[in-house]
């Protein structure tokens, strides 16, 4: 049992009964409390001991250990889960679930139900780890108060509160400046988040500003198709198509105006900055269907950049029927 605790459970009953043996079985293992004698399940030491290494063991406790707020600390320090087998007292100790949430985000997930609806014990919780919001009550997940003081302590904590809260644009921007990691990281929490396409584009732009991220890139590029003009179309009816593109150090982004962020599509990128030719390139891919669609004949592609505002026409491309490609 000094290697592998859980072999206790291999042992005679007698040995399982043997204190020294149970105790090097849960130094090793805590969960090999499990397989111990239900008296040394009673034992303060032992049970101690157990938790120490897994929270988990406090399962297999006394039941009078299990209202021994030293020993559920312990265990609850370990694991938040622990909490689940503690006395409903002690579930409802507002000091205990204030210290177990500041390891763990879950601490939260096993308090009483009077401290998840409780607003200001909450928000006292989220201002440290925003992400418990997850656990709290859903009356708080759209409370404004806590979610942003959720926010200001995790951006991702936005993705836990109602959808009321993830379409107010103030949130979705205070999140914005408060996100720690990439604008790819961000455009991944956008998609998970729901947040309306309408406040993308700005947020993301925050996070630039914020980050001085000199990799990205928020572009929206008009797509002119030129009717074929050799019968198959009148060349006065242009048809235009509008998409929206962010590139990044390792990725371009690509959501059409008509869909929505959920339906953006992802493209790795190796090199550290695409070109405008690079993206005219990759809006080429989805445009076959709107030239059978409209017998386009040509394409131009004319890219808005967001750092200077100015539009850049790229080269016409020649749309090749038999092969069904743009070319050059």
């Amino acid at each position: 049992v000094t290697l592998f605790g859980t072999s206790l459970q291999h042992a005679s009953a007698d040995l399982r009964a043997d204190r020294e043996i149970v105790m090097a079985a849960v130094k090793r293992q805590g969960i090999a409390l499990s397989y111990a004698n239900e008296a040394l399940c009673k034992d303060r030491g032992i049970v101690l001991t157990a938790v120490a290494d897994d929270g988990g063991a406090l399962a297999y406790a006394s039941q009078e250990l299990r209202a021994d707020r030293e020993v559920v600390l312990v265990a609850a320090r370990n694991r938040a889960i622990a909490l689940r087998y503690a006395h409903p007292a002690l579930r409802a100790d507002k000091e205990l679930i204030l210290e177990v949430t500041q390891r763990h985000t879950d601490g939260l997930k096993y308090a009483s139900n009077e401290l998840r609806v409780d607003k200001n014990f909450v928000q006292q919780i989220v201002r440290n780890n925003g992400e418990a919001l997850e656990f709290a009550d859903v009356s708080l997940k759209a409370d404004r108060d806590v979610v942003v003081a959720a926010v200001h302590n995790c951006a991702k904590s936005l993705y836990h509160a109602v959808d009321e809260m993830r379409r107010d644009k103030d949130l979705v921007l205070l999140a914005a400046r408060r996100w720690n990691s990439s604008v790819e990281w961000l455009l991944d929490f956008a998609v998970q988040a729901s947040i309306p396409d309408e406040m993308f584009q700005p947020a993301v732009q925050s996070v630039i500003a914020v980050r001085g991220e000199e990799n990205a890139l928020l572009v929206t590029a008009t797509i002119t198709l030129i009717p074929d003009t050799t019968g198959h179309g009148d060349s006065s009816e242009c048809f235009e198509v509008e998409i929206v593109l962010l590139s990044g150090a390792s990725f371009v982004w690509h959501i059409a105006d008509e869909g929505t962020l959920q339906e953006a599509k992802r493209f790795p990128w190796r090199r550290s900055h695409p070109r405008i030719n690079d993206l005219a390139l990759i809006i080429l891919e989805d445009l076959p269907q709107y030239a059978e669609m409209h017998d386009a004949a040509r394409v131009f592609i004319s890219i808005m950049t967001d750092d200077d505002g100015t539009a850049k026409v790229v080269t016409p491309w020649e749309w090749d029927r038999p092969l069904r490609e743009f070319v050059r």
